[in-house]
């Protein structure tokens, strides 16, 4: 279920103007109202199995270490450095991968011109950490078909990975800095629908 996988303020978003994230978007803008998106969110959240492609950490119980999870507004020096650590971790991991033969940032990259590895840009603001995180490791288990590789990193790898991607400036839309204007969810309806925790 796409909610497991992507943040409902960027489904909102989608839902109210496909092509507001992406020009060539295939889906249509349906013209949503408010209320209709709400009725949509909500329809969603009702149907959603457990995830379990999230369900186990590779076995683990904890998943991040609490400051990860913090926003960088408040993260403490020392947090920050340790995030520091990571996202270089991760930018080097992205390097060795060779992710960008695939998958283009800002319209660099994404050389294999097979339909394959879509464009990264924005996904810090769309995809979820843990899902992330999954899909790095273990791409197969969510969509047997995919052409991506399983690259065998290990935990901690995919970790500094999936932290690149959602914290670093080039995997970041204008509306991820918080930015958003008033009209792009006048009412908050993202804002108003309750996921499920996969706890429950």
């Amino acid at each position: 279920n796409v909610v497991h996988k992507v943040n409902l303020p960027w489904l909102y978003k989608w839902l109210k103007n496909p092509q507001s994230h992406d020009a060539s978007a295939k889906m249509p803008n349906l013209q949503l109202e408010d209320r209709e998106i709400e009725a949509i969110l909500s329809y969603l959240n009702s149907i959603a199995d457990t995830p379990t492609f999230l369900n186990t950490f590779d076995g683990k119980s904890g998943h991040w270490d609490t400051y990860l999870l913090k926003d960088a507004s408040d993260l403490t020096d020392k947090e920050w450095e340790r995030l520091d650590r990571i996202i270089a971790a991760g930018k080097n991991v992205w390097g060795q991968s060779r992710c960008t033969i695939c998958h283009s940032v800002e319209g660099r990259g994404g050389f294999v011109n097979l339909g394959v590895g879509t464009s990264l840009s924005g996904a810090a603001g769309k995809v979820k950490r843990d899902w992330l995180y999954q899909w790095i490791k273990r791409p197969q288990a969510y969509f047997p078909e995919t052409l991506m590789p399983r690259f065998r990193l290990s935990d901690d790898e995919a970790k500094a990975l999936t932290e690149y991607i959602l914290r670093a400036d080039p995997f970041r839309s204008s509306s991820d800095s918080g930015e958003d204007s008033a009209d792009e969810n006048p009412t908050g309806v993202a804002s108003k629908i309750i996921v499920p925790s996969s706890d429950s």
